[in-house]
């Protein structure tokens, strides 16, 4: 079975990172595009307990804005076509406190996550013209709770937290899952599956690992208050990074303890 090839964007989050981290453990190629020093990335990594020669021979870090579409190109790019798989982990930076009744905290760049996956969505599309092959890459995005068109999937008392206090990066979060949505039904698209992920509160702290996890849908979600940063990571990799195709369909799913 061929070990899948991976683009990581946002890698220096938490959650990306963890997903990394177990992807070189188990021998995955990945390439990954940081605006910081690619340093930094890799004394995560080795903290992490990857060794030097598996980062040496397994990771590629290029340095670089995701909103510049030639360098997402090539971070897509690996051993000369395109990677089997992306994932899609740019969150939320440092908020800015604002004197604001609506919106009490905002972002430098509100609209990071929409501007920068659309971006990588036409980096894609484009290789995908560029390339003799059919083959086109599958994409998971890291999103949150709270922002459903469905039941409610976050606990009542997170309720103002959410939808005040957040909602200037939930707005965003939101526009970002429906650009891969919409983009799904276009013919140009350069992804053949998508998934998200939606992770309640997250926080920091050992894995529990799978079993202290639960899943659910957007029809039918899992409601809780947290999830460990590390486990989502865990889960992502386990669920869709390992194998060559995952097995859930397209759409999001949550996850908590």
């Amino acid at each position: 079975m061929t070990t899948p090839t991976i683009a990581v964007f946002g890698a220096t989050g938490g959650c990306a990172q963890t997903a990394l981290a177990h992807a070189l453990k188990n021998g995955h190629t990945c390439r990954a595009l940081t605006r910081s020093n690619p340093d930094k990335l890799k004394t995560a990594l080795l903290a992490r307990g990857i060794s030097q020669d598996v980062l040496n021979s397994k990771l590629t870090v290029l340095q670089g804005d995701a909103k510049d579409k030639e360098i997402v190109k090539e971070t897509l790019r690996c051993n000369g076509s395109i990677v089997n798989k992306i994932l899609y982990g740019i969150g939320l930076a440092e908020p800015i406190f604002q004197f604001s009744l609506i919106t009490p905290l905002t972002l430098a760049d509100p609209r990071v996550c929409e501007s920068t996956l659309a971006t990588v969505l036409q980096a894609a599309s484009d290789l995908h013209k560029e390339s003799a092959s059919s083959n086109k890459p599958d994409i998971y995005l890291i999103s949150t709770t709270g922002i459903s068109n469905g039941p409610r999937d976050v606990p009542i008392l997170c309720w103002p937290f959410y939808h005040w206090l957040l909602k200037v990066m939930h707005d965003d979060k939101k526009k970002m899952e429906n650009l891969v949505r919409s983009s799904a039904n276009s013919p140009e698209r350069g992804f053949a599956e998508y998934r998200i992920v939606r992770a309640s509160l997250l926080m920091d702290g050992e894995e529990q690992g799978l079993k202290a996890i639960r899943t659910g849908t957007e029809a039918k979600p899992s409601i809780g208050y947290t999830i460990n940063r590390k486990d989502v990571g865990l889960w992502i990799y386990k669920h869709w990074l390992e194998s060559p195709k995952a097995a859930d369909e397209n759409g999001a799913y949550t996850i908590t303890y």
